[in-house]
């Protein structure tokens, strides 16, 4: 059973330490052409949720095909700084450790 956390009312799964985060500062406006509805709506959701919940402007979409995008972002939350992989299938909050 993975271990989860639940952050203002969204459950994230605890992943892996990685050694360095990384994001990319695209957006889903710059990744389609003509961007259907769910995907703004989607892409405005977690803009919203990353900004209100963490404070930070470090997010973007890592990958996209014309089905599905993930978002990867850097956040600060309770005194230790993580990454966010955001997929159709799984939010996943990995522990950035800087040693």
């Amino acid at each position: 059973m993975k271990k989860t956390v639940e952050i203002n009312g969204v459950t994230f799964e605890i992943g892996k330490p990685v050694s360095e985060g990384h994001w990319t500062d695209r957006s889903v406006y710059e990744c389609y052409g003509r961007c259907s509805e769910a995907k703004r709506s989607i892409w405005e959701f977690w803009a919203r949720y990353i900004l209100d919940t963490f404070r930070s402007g470090k997010f973007g979409v890592e990958s996209y095909n014309g089905f599905q995008f993930t978002i990867n972002a850097i956040v600060d939350w309770e005194g230790q700084q993580y990454q966010l992989h955001i997929s159709k299938a799984h939010n996943i909050l990995c522990p950035i450790i800087t040693e």
